[in-house]
């Protein structure tokens, strides 16, 4: 019938394509004079194509009965028989053929334009070919149908899905902002990334995405539960080392049942963040942790240097993503801003405080920002000011909070520079009876040194006596204070009697 006589036409059709391109092609590879070499794979394509759902033929061949694979000789069409009952080998060919065919095209193409006199720089060439290429590209189609196929196994379902979502995403970041097909773009991989990672299926694509997006200030606002799951179904992924730093960094186990069995370890997670710098290139969230940790570890240089290149991966993001991720960004500023404040003072505060105000005057509240700012008046005698964002931190934290210490002994400093010494020397003692609880030696001896500064201001023979008694007592909490040193040889050359140049010295 009329349904066998199509199927041997697209058959022979078929075999002449995959062998000669087309009959035209075949023609001309019997001419003696050199012809390039032509891709035949779009004729190839759209030969298959023929046997797909949509074709004009495809309700004819629907007529051929279903093959029977116990006599295979009793029919002359068994391959195009069993293509239209199961359609799945032929789109799964074509999407191979298409993924070469499409790679190949833009390869040629940025060859052959990057020559040309006005062509624009390199990366932007590739940017502009392959957004030409994939825009007539119907690959995601063909993807979604093998996902719709009842036929698709999870294997191959999980393959199939990271293949359109890799593809959805470069389209997605190859879209200008003003593009208006760029939001439903970013709806469709925002709501892929989330299915996957409720599944808890492992695709790194996804759940890097569900990281990098997340539009969190703090790092530790994450979901421990995400990050151990991921750590379960992604052990060897880079992302998980990443994971594992900031774990270990905060003493917290791999997994639930780990909770009672920490093991001490004495690498440093800051040791692992800097490793994955090469295998991350585009993180945010590499860069942001890494910033973090070398701020909190005074490494204020590097800090900086961190941050920048964050927030440079961040607008990259953000551009690409099509999102505006404000917390992020707040996150890392507050890792720039308060070791710009530290590094080199006060070289760098103007430029801090431009970041500082502003976050500051959206969230009150920000602490770090608020110590940050109030260093930055005191380098400047601002105590007044100083002392202001210092109680702000007082009044929001409790003494367990390493920032309560702090700014309560800054806060007490402003005011014995302000000249209200008894007020001050009543909240240095209060910040040394409970550092005097701690081990750190450094600031148990700071405090009382600034006590002893504070007793020497009233400026009488008694004051001064204990005075010496107070910077005696902060060089035995740390020898190594230089301060203390200082302080106590002007002691013992200006003041005691009779002088001593000797033990000044």
């Amino acid at each position: 019938g009329d349904s066998v006589k199509c199927a041997e036409c697209i058959s022979k059709l078929i075999d002449t394509r995959r062998k000669h391109g087309s009959t035209i092609e075949a023609r001309r590879n019997t001419l003696p004079r050199y012809q390039p070499p032509t891709d035949v794979t779009p004729k190839v394509i759209d030969a298959l194509s023929l046997l797909l759902d949509g074709s004009p033929y495809h309700a004819t061949l629907f007529n051929l009965p279903e093959p029977d694979p116990s006599s295979p000789t009793a029919s002359t069409v068994l391959d195009i028989q069993s293509a239209i009952y199961n359609s799945l080998p032929i789109v799964q060919e074509i999407i191979q053929l298409t993924e070469q065919f499409e790679q190949n095209l833009i390869t040629q193409q940025i060859q052959t334009r990057k020559t040309r006199i006005d062509a624009p720089p390199l990366e932007q060439l590739k940017e502009i070919v392959k957004r030409e290429v994939r825009s007539a590209s119907k690959l995601e189609n063909l993807y979604e149908e093998v996902l719709n196929h009842p036929g698709t196994s999870d294997e191959l379902r999980r393959s199939i899905e990271a293949s359109l979502l890799q593809r959805k995403r470069e389209r997605l970041y190859s879209l200008d902002l003003t593009d208006s097909n760029k939001k439903s773009l970013r709806k469709d991989v925002i709501e892929m990334v989330n299915g996957i990672v409720l599944l808890k299926i492992p695709n790194e694509l996804a759940w890097s995405l569900y990281f990098e997006t997340a539009d969190l200030e703090s790092i530790d606002e994450y979901n421990l539960r995400d990050i151990r799951v991921f750590l379960s179904i992604l052990p060897n992924s880079s992302m998980a080392q990443l994971w594992r730093a900031w774990l270990r960094l905060k003493k917290l186990p791999e997994t639930e049942e780990e909770k009672e069995t920490i093991l001490e370890d004495d690498s440093d997670p800051l040791d692992w963040l800097l490793d994955l710098w090469q295998a991350l290139p585009d993180s945010v969230l590499l860069r942001r942790m890494t910033a973090l940790l070398q701020w909190k570890q005074a490494d204020y240089h590097n800090a900086i240097k961190a941050a920048e290149a964050a927030l440079r991966a961040l607008s990259d993001l953000q551009d690409g993503m099509g999102l505006q991720l404000n917390q992020i960004f707040k996150g890392v500023n507050t890792s720039l801003a308060c070791s710009l404040v530290h590094l080199y003072p006060p070289k760098y505060h103007s430029r801090a405080l431009r970041i500082l105000d502003p976050i500051i005057d959206e969230d009150p509240n920000q602490l770090d920002c608020r110590i940050a700012r109030g260093y930055v008046h005191q380098a400047a005698s601002r105590w007044v000011e100083a002392r202001s964002d210092f109680d702000q931190v007082v009044g929001i934290t409790t003494v367990d909070d390493p920032r309560y210490i702090e700014a309560a002994e800054e806060a007490a400093w402003c005011q014995v520079q302000a000249g209200d010494v008894e007020a001050g020397k009543n909240g240095l003692n209060q910040v040394i009876e409970i550092l005097e609880d701690g081990e750190d030696d450094t600031a148990q001896a700071r405090a009382w040194w600034r006590l002893g500064r504070a007793t020497w201001e009233e400026g009488n023979p008694d004051s001064y006596q204990e005075t010496y008694k107070q910077w005696i007592t902060a060089l035995k909490r740390s020898s190594s204070f230089a301060p203390a040193y200082t302080s106590l040889g002007i002691y013992y050359s200006d003041y005691i009697e009779p002088r001593d140049p000797t033990r000044a010295s």
